[in-house]
């Protein structure tokens, strides 16, 4: 039992590790929403976005991760982030 405690500890400690990193990305995304405002540039830019979006269900492929697990949860981000750069 003690190994299967001590492995839970260690996806808690990853999971902090995700928010800080989530946090830290939303607060860039801020930046970026901020300095599309000042030069009037569209928020969407859905050729970055695939590009991107392909870019991590590859590297999901060569880590072994499910690339849809990947995309669903990078769909989610992508939203949010938009709607922090329009409020930005």
């Amino acid at each position: 039992m003690l190994k299967l405690q001590t492995l839970r500890k260690n996806i808690d400690s990853i999971d902090e590790h995700i928010i800080l990193l989530l946090k830290e990305r939303m607060d860039v995304v801020r930046r970026i929403g901020k300095l599309k405002k000042e030069q009037g540039l569209p928020f969407r830019d859905d050729k970055r976005w695939k590009e991107s979006l392909e870019k991590k269900i590859s590297k999901a492929k060569e880590s072994g991760i499910d690339p849809a697990l990947i995309k669903k949860i990078y769909e989610s981000v992508h939203r949010h982030a938009l709607g922090i750069e329009q409020d930005a």
